[in-house]
């Protein structure tokens, strides 16, 4: 959701589609890198994932979204707002 509200952001600032596109697939690159190019053929995964896990993992992502995300998103479209008409 943070990443997405920034693309979005930057979308409206720089109104170049060829640009999201292209962090798009940098983020989605970066992701899959290590599956996709190593060998886990041996490897046997135990995946647990605990409540507690989800917890750190669903304040890790507020807190992301709340110091980083929403503050750059006013920032890149700052421009874009003040020439917004108030009714």
């Amino acid at each position: 959701f943070g990443l997405g509200l920034i693309l979005q952001c930057l979308f409206v600032r720089f109104e170049n589609l060829y640009l999201i596109i292209s962090i798009h697939a940098i983020i989605n690159y970066l992701g899959s890198f290590n599956n996709n190019l190593l060998d886990k053929s041996n490897d046997i995964v135990n995946a647990v994932y605990t409540l507690g896990e989800f917890k750190e993992t669903l304040v890790i992502s507020i807190l992301f979204i709340g110091i980083v995300a929403i503050p750059l998103s006013f920032f890149l479209i700052r421009r874009e707002l003040r020439n917004y008409p108030r009714t």
